[in-house]
């Protein structure tokens, strides 16, 4: 499927057109997107989650994804109101009228959803015993501190001999006590969690299986969370529940493979839903809140950084995971491994010097000539407002370096 995501510079007179291609073992885009606020970054981003989706619902799951979008504020709630063309500059994309598309909205009472929105916003909250380790290192800023982490390990090995799967926050808030070592780091954080309702058990807990068989796009509105150590946990919890969810995705295809020699094997209804729906599109607002760089590359103890990092430069595309999008306004921000591992990068407008420097840094490291490399950096990063440019890096990588493409986006037909 054709994806007209904008007018080609500077003549304005061809469209470009993004190629999704077809859902198979080998299929696996990383994108990269950098751009300022202001410079129409959201919509850039509406009309890869509008024509991605498209795709997948028209295919029957065969090209495209159920997008999965992880939103600092709220701009994605709109996503069931059409785009407004009154008073707007520019066009809808040819054949694309103004349309909303229908998703599941979820957040955290922490979030402090607004009021008009309320009702499309589901909130939820996390059974304190589903919570790792690692889990609570994170949201205690504790990550990478062995000692520490042992000791909150040990605490959580007491609460559950003593009380099974039946212990709470305010159980691990009087055993923390107890634990001067890791009092300090955990205590304060904790009781403000418990206080924010993220615990809360007369909110529902969020079902991942549940949620995907919608076939619906799905948002995690983080809204007024200001702590990047919230988001990394809240980030890992989720990812490695929906990771934890694709090994069905693996035994329904082997069950699917069985059943040609085996005509006894039934699928069930959930095995089907695997193999013929399962496609995964993962989009990262403000990544660098998610993926910080950290002081070490062994990531067990940063759950958030090391399952993404298994499922976009790993072992994610055989396991249903074929997009995804980390979205930044500063490259240096991100973690220093997903600084590289990209297929395309969108480049907006407002590029620095610190920007353009690390894109050269990027670059020579796959052209041999530092001249063309250093070219090419300033090159990709004279947009102007509202323009963009895609770099295929492959192709760059091979030598092709007129594959670049700047273009003027057409307006999202939602939420614009």
């Amino acid at each position: 499927m054709k994806a007209p995501l904008g007018k080609i510079l500077p003549s304005k007179k061809k469209t470009f057109n993004f190629i999704i291609g077809e859902n198979n073992d080998e299929l696996k885009v990383n994108f990269f997107l950098l751009s300022k606020q202001g410079t129409g970054k959201t919509n850039m981003l509406m009309l890869k989650v509008f024509y991605l989706y498209k795709a997948f619902i028209e295919s029957d799951g065969k090209e495209g994804c159920i997008p999965v979008i992880f939103a600092p504020m709220f701009e994605y709630a709109k996503m069931s109101v059409p785009t407004n063309l009154e008073n707007k500059s520019g066009s809808t994309p040819s054949g694309a009228k103004p349309q909303g598309i229908k998703s599941l909205q979820y957040a955290f009472a922490m979030s402090n959803v607004p009021e008009y929105i309320k009702e499309d916003i589901n909130l939820i909250a996390l059974d304190f015993t589903s919570l790792t380790t690692e889990d609570i290192g994170v949201f205690a800023g504790i990550s990478g501190n062995l000692d520490a982490l042992g000791r909150v390990g040990k605490i959580l090995a007491r609460l559950k001999e003593n009380k099974g799967d039946n212990y709470s926050v305010e159980d691990f808030l009087e055993a923390v006590v107890k634990d001067q070592a890791v009092f300090n780091a955990c205590h304060y954080v904790f009781t403000k969690l418990k206080e924010s309702g993220l615990f809360d058990p007369s909110l529902p807990r969020f079902d991942w299986l549940e949620a995907l068989k919608q076939k619906k796009p799905i948002v995690f509105n983080f809204g007024d969370i200001n702590s990047s150590q919230i988001y990394q946990a809240l980030g890992g919890i989720l990812l490695n529940a929906l990771w934890k969810t694709s090994n069905r995705f693996t035994t329904a295809t082997y069950k699917k493979a069985r059943k040609l020699s085996d005509p006894t094997i039934e699928l069930t209804e959930d095995d089907e839903f695997f193999i013929n729906s399962f496609v995964i599109g993962l989009f990262f607002e403000e990544a660098h809140q998610f993926f910080p760089p950290t002081t070490t590359k062994v990531l067990r103890s940063f759950p958030a950084h090391h399952v993404f990092k298994q499922i976009s430069m790993q072992m994610g595309r055989k396991r249903g995971f074929k997009y995804n999008f980390l979205i930044t306004q500063r490259l240096e921000l991100i973690y220093k491994e997903f600084r590289s591992e990209w297929d395309y990068i969108l480049l907006g407008s407002k590029t620095d010097g610190t920007d353009r420097e690390q894109l050269y840094n990027f670059f020579k490291r796959i052209i041999p000539d530092y001249k063309l490399a250093r070219q090419l950096a300033i090159g990709v990063c004279k947009n102007d407002k509202f323009e963009f440019c895609i770099v295929n890096l492959h192709d760059v990588a091979n030598g092709k370096i007129g594959s670049i493409t700047q273009f003027m986006p057409f307006l999202a037909p939602m939420a614009q």
